[in-house]
């Protein structure tokens, strides 16, 4: 590897480890200035190089800690750092009606993050950052890394001075698409086109990258050597090639800032400014290691966007596009020896499968997903709304009538012809269920494919399928999924049940995948409640499941039972409550399933009226979940006196509410329960065994004795 690579990626990683790094920053300045002294006077590039990883430390821990705040807030700020669609970053300044210290903290916008920059006044709703599903990327750690520790739901927000950005009229863009492709703002798009995308792997088109950014510096490029041709006889000696490309890079920045400045279209604009810089100095640019320097600059300006999805899989396309699909080329027939047009076609589709390659990390990752046709749906795609589509909605946003009508006409037919076309494709994408350790086992497995097919080959494919053990007798996993429910019961037998599935759409089943989990004999929605059906759909659309209970189920878990034609039952006669006719006059949550399965008791969100209506025909629990996330309206002395419950778990996360509360943390303590919570524990594990549960969690384990009789209830 080249001094500059190696130099570009250790001050990489030290940025990315400095918060792990104990020590005052001071202090490891001072050791790096030593270590680069040392260095220097060895006359070794490679004696440089802790001195280097020091700097990415240091360079890290100059973010300012931005304020911790919580509650309802006004604030005038400045958007900084990357964008990603609606979410963004905002150094808070000026508070209006409050006091707070200025810093950094991430807004999630009503609409299009402004772009960077911008001063914008903020309204909303701050709370701290919410904790991931075990497994999964952690937003706490990746907003560490530039000093962010709260998060605003803005519920407005104003751009002071204006917005320079052009929306495309909706009359005028139907499919919304438009407006995505030229600015990265899909809220236009509908979800069926949506999923089209998702299940061909086209989604990419969507965001501004650095195809996108490419194009416009290439389309303002060849604006202006037209006009110098057609005046060759006037200007013999043409413009400068040096003054061309400042201008077309210049382009390439500014449509990347009207986008937000997302990080592929930052990386691209960087790599153009580079590779115009060697043009001018007369030195030819080399693909990697002008990546690995664009990569080391961003991170040292924004440390936050390299744990984002965004950098990994468009840097790992870079890598694919560079590294990978040249290897791939070498082992295959020369195309140049083939008709053009087949030749094109080949080396497209080597192109389009190293990129796979080299950003399936990242993608199995993040999104647990691959999808299986993305190749033959990217040659399609990438022509009709890369080339063609995006001048047409940069036309319809920015040039003057009647140029922006025939743009968005022209632009519109073309995203309903790619949509068309690409529903021959849409398949459902592969599982490839990774967490952390598959994820760094599938970079190695690319790597090493370079060299060695069939070893690489095997890396990566066992990496697709984990193996999650049996359990010896009931194993119940209350999910961390902050304030909702979610829970996975597994049986010796095989049997798995997944009960309600948190608030977040794609969390839970995401957990799913990374477990090697693809089959639910029963999925159970207590109630219809978001914080308990909001990921539930995508777990019935996600992985194979038998029946869903639901007694009022939500539309969209009823629109995806019915797409996947899974049966819903309505009523069982294994329930404790509701009744097949209840009583009237209860809420909502009084209307949450409650049943056992093997001594563990599932309540949903009743509250005491419903409890003092069932609790007479209950058995008693080993483990009580316990209702209504700890709320002072539950967990009656009624409910407790009947399940006489070995151990109380409460699902629950940060919230205004006051969950658990105190009344009933009492109530739950006089029964002589422990009481663990995920808020604390994290996600926790119980399994028992006989007479015996055992609870697992980050606070420790608790073993504790049940009945002698396992409580066995048939779903």
């Amino acid at each position: 590897m080249d001094p500059l690579t190696t130099s570009s990626l250790l001050l990489l990683a030290g940025v990315l480890l400095h918060p792990e790094v104990p020590g005052p920053t001071i202090g490891w300045a001072l050791v790096g200035a030593g270590l680069g002294l040392l260095g220097l006077a060895a006359r070794r590039w490679w004696a440089l190089m802790p001195g280097v990883l020091l700097a990415g430390l240091v360079a890290g821990r100059s973010m300012e800690t931005g304020p911790a705040l919580e509650g309802p807030i006004a604030a005038v700020g400045v958007r900084v750092g990357a964008g990603s669609g609606r979410s963004g970053d905002v150094r808070l300044e000026q508070p209006i009606g409050g006091t707070f210290s200025p810093g950094r903290v991430r807004v999630r916008f009503p609409g299009l993050a402004p772009a960077p920059g911008t001063t914008v006044v903020v309204i909303g709703e701050a709370h701290p950052l919410r904790r991931a599903i075990d497994g999964a990327p952690d937003p706490i750690r990746a907003a560490a890394l530039s000093g962010v520790r709260t998060e605003i739901g803005a519920s407005a927000a104003r751009i002071v001075g204006g917005d320079p950005r052009t929306a495309i009229a909706p009359e005028r863009d139907p499919t919304g698409i438009l407006r995505a492709l030229v600015l990265g703002d899909t809220s236009g798009c509908s979800a069926a086109d949506l999923d089209t995308l998702r299940r061909t792997g086209t989604t990419h088109l969507l965001s501004v990258s650095g195809f996108h950014v490419g194009v416009a510096a290439m389309v303002v490029r060849a604006l202006m050597r037209t006009p110098l041709r057609l005046a060759a006889t006037r200007f013999p000696a043409g413009l400068p090639d040096g003054a061309i490309d400042a201008v077309s890079i210049s382009a390439a920045w500014f449509y990347a800032w009207l986008a937000g400045m997302p990080v592929p279209a930052q990386r691209a604009a960087a790599a153009l400014s580079i590779v115009a810089m060697g043009r001018a100095l007369g030195r030819r640019t080399e693909g990697v290691p002008a990546l690995a320097v664009v990569a080391a600059a961003l991170a040292v300006l924004d440390p936050g966007s390299v744990a984002s999805a965004s950098f990994q899989l468009s840097f790992g396309a870079m890598v694919g596009l560079v590294v990978v699909s040249p290897r791939l080329m070498a082992w295959l027939p020369d195309p140049r020896r083939w008709p053009r047009v087949f030749g094109w076609g080949f080396s497209a589709t080597v192109t389009t499968v190293g990129t796979t390659l080299a950003t399936l990390p990242a993608s199995a990752w993040w999104f647990q997903a691959v999808p299986p046709l993305a190749v033959p749906a990217n040659l399609v795609a990438m022509p009709v709304l890369g080339l063609l589509a995006v001048p047409c909605g940069a036309l319809a946003c920015w040039a003057p009538w009647p140029f922006d009508a025939l743009g968005a006409w022209v632009g519109t037919w073309l995203c309903r012809f790619a949509v068309w076309a690409l529903e021959w494709c849409s398949v459902e994408p592969w599982s490839p269920a990774v967490g952390p350790i598959g994820a760094v086992v599938l970079i190695a497995a690319v790597a090493v494919f370079l060299r060695w097919p069939v070893v690489g080959a095997a890396l990566g494919a066992a990496t697709l399928w984990p193996a999650r053990s049996a359990p010896e007798g009931t194993r119940v996993t209350f999910l961390d999924v902050g304030q909702g429910d979610a829970a996975l019961v597994e049986r010796a037998d095989g049997f798995r049940a997944l009960v309600d599935g948190g608030a977040h759409p794609s969390a839970v089943v995401g957990w799913l995948r990374r477990n090697g989990i693809r089959h639910l004999d029963l999925v159970v929605q207590t109630h219809p409640d978001k914080d308990h059906a909001g990921g539930l759909p995508a777990v019935v659309r996600g992985v194979r499941v038998d029946r869903v209970w639901a007694q009022e189920p939500s539309p969209d878990l009823a629109l995806a039972a019915r797409e996947q034609q899974v049966p819903v039952v309505l009523h069982d006669s294994s329930w404790s409550w509701p009744p097949a006719a209840p009583p009237p006059r209860l809420s909502g949550n009084d209307m949450s399933i409650v049943f056992s399965i093997d001594g563990f008791l599932f309540t949903g969100d009743v509250g005491r009226a419903a409890e003092a209506l069932f609790a007479p025909s209950l058995s008693p629990a080993c483990v009580l979940k316990v209702p209504h996330h700890g709320s002072k309206t539950s967990s009656s002395e009624a409910l407790l006196a009947a399940a006489r419950p070995v151990v109380a778990v409460v699902s629950v996360g940060p919230n205004r509410y006051g969950h658990p509360s105190p009344e009933a943390t009492a109530r739950l303590a006089a029964s002589g329960a422990p009481v663990w919570t995920t808020l604390e524990a994290g996600t926790i594990v119980a399994e028992r065994v006989g007479d015996e549960v055992v609870l697992e969690g980050r606070t420790g384990r608790l073993t504790r004795t049940c009945a002698p009789e396992p409580l066995r209830t048939e779903p």
